[in-house]
């Protein structure tokens, strides 16, 4: 036997394995697609938020959570850009509407003249039948008929509404007109084209202003 003592080797010491990081596609891919649908305003709010949920049921949840919360606010985006569009439209649609009633109110009015000229001609209000006659096709500016009405001393002219119904609360009329002068669209007998209130205290920047307005005024009598 050897005198010498036989080495002895030590075992290498083991360390516990880390495991490897969990993952969760499914949350990660809410993340992603929530946040894309939170700058792009739009359905992808609505996937990621569905992702998001289904990723909830595994570990880790830190995107899942947060694909959530951000899915709720793209979808709280879509809801306020509707509302946005919504109350636009509505804008929109009543400014439309309103123009399209002043400008049936200026037809009337200017067919109100027309047939007051007929009133002086023959001195007396147009009946039934020549106010239809003198109206005869012509609609107004949603495609209504214009209709003539009289009761032997004055006349009205009415236009069905939106709705196309005459007698509802929608149509448009103009008048009664009682006298020819009423019938009149420019009278130069009224108070705004009266020179007189400032012809010693004379103001040019007004005068340059009722004298374009008057000739504009012709003008478009000379048109019609």
């Amino acid at each position: 036997m050897s005198q010498y003592p036989q080495p002895v080797f030590e075992q290498p010491m083991k360390y516990p394995q880390t495991p490897p990081p969990q993952e969760n596609g499914w949350g990660l891919a809410g993340f992603v697609v929530s946040i894309a649908g939170l700058i792009f305003c739009g359905i992808p709010s609505i996937v990621g938020l569905v992702l998001s949920a289904i990723g909830l049921r595994k570990e880790p949840r830190g995107f899942a959570i947060a694909g959530v919360a951000i899915g709720l606010l793209g979808i709280l985006e879509i809801v306020c850009f509707c509302v946005f569009l919504l109350t636009v439209y509505r804008a929109a649609e009543s400014g439309i509407g309103a123009l399209k009633g002043l400008t049936i109110q200026m037809q009337l009015e200017h067919e109100a003249e027309l047939i007051g000229n007929e009133w002086e001609n023959k001195s007396r209000v147009p009946t039934q039948a020549e106010g239809d006659d003198l109206l005869a096709g012509k609609r107004d500016a949603i495609g209504n008929s214009i209709v003539y009405e009289t009761d032997g001393t004055s006349f009205s002219l009415r236009s069905a509404g939106p709705d196309g119904i005459l007698e509802t609360d929608d149509d448009t009329v103009a008048g009664p007109y009682h006298d020819v002068k009423s019938t009149r669209q420019f009278d130069f007998d009224d108070p705004q084209w009266n020179l007189d209130d400032f012809k010693d205290d004379l103001d040019m920047e007004e005068f340059d202003d009722k004298l374009e307005a008057m000739e504009d005024a012709l003008r478009d009598a000379k048109l019609e």
